[in-house]
């Protein structure tokens, strides 16, 4: 599972939170979800993200 975009929060899920006024690239790359396998099926809205195993 890999996760990309705004990553402010820590909402990715990659362990690293944006810090800053400015974006870098922390998020603006895809970067592996550590801890997350067997996934079937991925969910995705404007603030929220799921996984279902």
């Amino acid at each position: 599972m890999w996760s990309w975009g705004d990553n402010q929060h820590g909402q990715l899920g990659t362990g690293a939170a944006r810090t800053g006024p400015s974006h870098n690239t922390g998020g603006l790359l895809p970067a592996p979800i550590t801890g997350l396998s067997g996934v079937t099926a991925i969910g995705a809205g404007r603030i929220n993200g799921y996984a279902i195993r």
